[in-house]
């Protein structure tokens, strides 16, 4: 009976430890005017690749635990940056695959920063984080693999995520705004 006891209390102690929080940095050096915030991303060696799906970033990248996201680049503000960051391995996520293609007219993605993401294992990766961009003047175009705003909602971030082994992929994560 104290051996079963004991191993319950061992149990519960595990459980009771906090997960360890995601280590975000950002920099000084990383701030960078918005015209200036060029993702370098590259294409997805296998863009018919539709094997992994997932309702949050974390869950795309298990059983990788990602520890630390250094920020590169970043237009705005770095506590925006940080927050949004923070957030994301665990916020609700939409997947499109190897890439996103934006239907309509006048909406465009405003990039906001780019990222090496670290693992547990060591391993790396990297995001880069836009906004979802509506003007006034919008209207459909003649692309047919594309996505609309029925699909990404303006108030969403878009995230490339190139994985450790270079394959990129894309997300809309719909985070809440400050009001």
């Amino acid at each position: 009976m104290r051996t079963i006891l004991f191993g319950l209390s061992l149990c519960l102690t595990c459980l009771a430890q906090a997960t360890p929080d995601l280590e975000v940095v950002v920099p000084p050096s990383a701030a960078h005017p918005q015209d200036w915030l060029h993702p370098q991303i590259r294409n997805n060696p296998n863009p018919d690749y539709r094997g992994k799906s997932a309702g949050s970033l974390a869950e795309f990248v298990a059983p990788e635990v990602i520890s630390k996201i250094v920020v590169d680049q970043y237009a705005g503000p770095p506590e925006d940056v940080h927050s949004y960051l923070i957030a994301m391995p665990t916020a609700a996520a939409q997947y499109f695959g190897p890439s996103l293609e934006l239907c309509k007219r006048g909406v465009r993605l405003v990039w906001t920063s780019t990222s090496t993401v670290t693992f547990e294992s060591g391993k790396k990766g990297r995001l880069a984080v836009a906004t979802v961009y509506a003007s006034k003047a919008l209207g459909p175009t003649d692309a047919p693999d594309c996505i609309g705003l029925d699909k990404v909602a303006v108030d969403s971030l878009y995230v490339s995520y190139v994985d450790p082994d270079g394959y990129s992929w894309a997300f809309a994560v719909p985070l809440q705004r400050k009001k």
